[in-house]
């Protein structure tokens, strides 16, 4: 279910509120946000990161949907239409030549309780 209305978008205030618990806690608030420090760019009078910069692209898919399309196409393909089984999904990863300096890139199997939990998420842990 992602539609805009399930999420909050961020404000001018909610941003500034997100950089002062980045700034207060570090780490972990910094990867909750996808924030780093406050953007000097914001220091500009007609500017805001907020409403002036475009959308990520790259990042949202990657680390956003692409998981969940994956995750829902392979249990399509696997479970509803039997068009190869999860087995030899793993098989083929593992046997895939991603190159020597892509080894440690890896994906690792995909479990049947992974594929069939309701988390949207392919997670690869090596």
């Amino acid at each position: 279910m992602f539609h805009e209305k399930y999420f909050v978008l961020r404000t001018k205030d909610g941003y500034d509120q997100c950089c002062d618990q980045v700034l207060a806690f570090g780490e972990h608030f910094s990867k909750t946000y996808g924030i780093n420090r406050r953007s000097i760019l914001n220091e500009s009078t007609f500017f805001h990161v907020v409403g002036g910069l475009p959308t990520d692209a790259m990042h949202d898919i990657l680390e956003g949907v692409l998981h969940y399309e994956m995750k829902e196409m392979l249990k399509d393909f696997i479970k509803a239409h039997h068009m190869f089984t999860l087995e030899d999904l793993n098989s083929r990863i593992a046997r895939f030549d991603f190159g020597y300096h892509n080894d440690k890139n890896k994906p690792s199997p995909i479990t049947e309780q992974k594929l069939s939990s309701n988390d949207h998420s392919l997670k690869q842990h090596g």
